[in-house]
């Protein structure tokens, strides 16, 4: 789970593969659970806006593209003659193409952020409910009264298991 302690960390590696290097099992996803902060989410999620912001890559990417539509150095001087409508043309729908293509990445962008906040208040609800159920003393009796049960299945499938081993 990404959070103020990790997120240089992982925004290093753009949140990719490469940080996905622990075992998924019950003990690592309880603890990242109980690790889990409403408050360190939010800020965690302002700051991955503030660094990561669609708005700042956007800038960059229609600057670069503005450069790039201005910079005719590269066309030879009798393509500019000879096709320049055709040329401009095509600029222009590049430019309309990306401008499509850029509203709907902000479209989708703006929809996962809504799906994060709200998956983000349901954790820290569900969180909340876990640590309610914990704490009851209902919970406290049946963990105890049903351990000795427990144990005993353990031993039992175990003892099924080497007698079936041993008959193979």
């Amino acid at each position: 789970m990404v959070s103020m302690d990790n997120f240089s960390y992982f925004r290093r590696y753009n949140f990719g593969m490469k940080i996905l290097n622990k075992t998924i099992d019950l003990q690592s996803v309880l603890l990242e659970i109980n690790k889990y902060s409403h408050e360190m989410a939010k800020r965690t999620a302002l700051e991955i806006r503030k660094q990561a912001s669609f708005d700042l890559y956007q800038e960059n990417i229609l600057k670069i593209y503005q450069e790039t539509l201005n910079n005719n150095q590269n066309e030879p001087v009798e393509n500019n003659k000879l096709y320049g409508k055709i040329t401009n043309e095509y600029k222009s729908l590049k430019r309309i193409l990306y401008e499509n293509k850029l509203t709907s990445l902000q479209n989708e962008v703006k929809k996962n952020c809504s799906l994060i906040c709200t998956q983000s208040e349901e954790l820290e609800i569900l969180k909340n409910t876990i640590i309610k159920i914990k704490n009851s003393k209902s919970y406290k009796i049946g963990r105890a009264v049903t351990f000795p049960a427990r144990c005993i299945k353990k031993c039992l499938h175990s003892a099924i298991r080497k007698i079936n081993n041993k008959q193979d």
